[in-house]
């Protein structure tokens, strides 16, 4: 089915002559999926399970719509009705993560805070969304609270995706960051292009099972390259600097 869909779309984007869409396996399980079906081959029925995914932290269910719909706008398989609605969910978690970072309690308020079965301030005022990450804390508390911070203030409805989307983000800000940070790494090796048309006899200070695994998979890129089973750190690290190579021949002419 997942194939079904990136193939129905590629299909569409190739008869009004636009670039294909490619799902990246560090932005959606369809992409994790299609990599490793191209990247290392299938003997059995492919499962999809979250454990196939480096970076499934990022990848949740509760946030496949903020990951993927932007996506599908770009490549005209997103209606005007729900791009609205995804821009409204955006828009109100931003307004909402606002709110909760411009609210803030004082240390002698603390008793407010203890009430909620957390430890009260020491010293310092903390913003609303500085509490949300303590664990103990849920979001519905939090938001009471600020209604009585600023209680002459209209406070919007907070709908359940909404609320969820923030306790989250605020809780696993600390990993969500790291993890974006090997992302970032990730993705320069994916930046590393392979031309299409390699000759891959040509490396001779590949191993001849790199080359052949290399020549199979036509990898279009160094990450993917480096992902192929068997194929040895030295045969990447050689493919490498015969790129990197290539584009500095290209660039002096």
């Amino acid at each position: 089915a997942a194939q079904g869909i990136v193939a129905g779309i590629n299909a569409g984007l190739l008869a009004q002559n636009r670039p294909a869409l490619i799902f990246e396996r560090q932005g959606s399980y369809i992409g994790v999926l299609i990599d490793d079906l191209v990247t290392k081959g299938v003997s059995d029925p492919y499962r999809m399970l979250t454990s196939r995914a480096e970076y499934r932290l990022l990848l949740r269910h509760d946030n496949a719509d903020l990951r993927l719909t932007p996506i599908g706008r770009a490549a005209g398989v997103v209606s005007d009705a729900r791009w609205e609605l995804f821009n409204e969910k955006q828009d109100a978690i931003e307004r909402t993560k606002t709110r909760f970072a411009t609210t803030y309690i004082m240390p002698v308020e603390s008793e407010k805070l203890e009430k909620l079965g957390t430890a009260p301030l020491g010293v310092n005022k903390a913003s609303l969304l500085s509490l949300l990450r303590r664990p103990e804390l849920k979001f519905a508390q939090l938001d009471a609270l600020s209604r009585t911070l600023r209680p002459d203030e209209e406070h919007e409805t907070v709908s359940p995706a909404v609320s969820e989307q923030v306790e989250i983000q605020a809780k696993y800000e600390g990993y969500i960051v790291r993890q974006g940070v090997q992302v970032e790494q990730f993705s320069k090796l994916e930046a590393v292009e392979i031309p299409e048309g390699m000759d891959y006899l040509v490396l001779r200070s590949i191993s001849h099972e790199g080359r052949e695994k290399l020549m199979k998979v036509r990898p279009r890129s160094l990450g993917q390259a480096s992902r192929i089973p068997g194929l040895r750190p030295g045969d990447v690290q050689v493919l490498s600097v015969h790129l990197e190579h290539q584009r500095r021949l290209a660039l002096m002419g």
